[in-house]
């Protein structure tokens, strides 16, 4: 489960999505790289729309899910990752992930390794051979539908 993620060659996933999703161009903001998303942040994800319909809708969102009993934007919880074996078991995510799953588009993420002492962590880009673009399994609610769990 990654905790960060980059969006590097804008071109290359707008293609891909295009082609894989019959996605617009418009998805990725501006073309801009972006080689750090953190959670809190605003990325691009891609939804169903509420009928269940299979056109795609691109969207930004932003990155932590706040459950659809939460009045307000600022929860106290707020998870960023929800492992896949145990998101169907938690109340949580439980109609999230039967009615309202995403994907993230991405070309690499971001693991962590603590060196000998724990104090100090090294980051290691993790990506597809040749930098291929891909994309992540994710969920959203509906309730605030601008916040999203990948």
């Amino acid at each position: 489960m990654c905790g960060r993620y980059r969006i590097k060659d804008t071109d290359r996933i707008t293609e891909h999505l295009r082609m894989t999703h019959n996605i617009p161009d418009w998805l990725i903001d501006q073309r801009k790289p972006r080689y750090n998303i953190a959670p809190s942040q605003d990325c691009p994800i891609i939804i169903m729309d509420d009928e269940g319909d299979v056109l795609p809708i691109p969207c930004i969102m932003r990155w932590g899910f706040i459950p659809y009993w939460e009045k307000s934007d600022q929860s106290k919880i707020a998870p960023i990752n929800a492992k896949s074996e145990q998101v169907g078991a938690n109340s949580m995510f439980r109609q999230s992930v039967q009615k309202r799953r995403c994907l993230v588009p991405a070309d690499g993420f971001y693991e962590w390794l603590r060196l000998d002492d724990g104090k100090m962590k090294v980051p290691f880009d993790i990506h597809l051979k040749g930098n291929r673009p891909f994309v992540m399994a994710g969920i959203y609610e509906s309730a605030n539908r601008a916040n999203a769990v990948i």
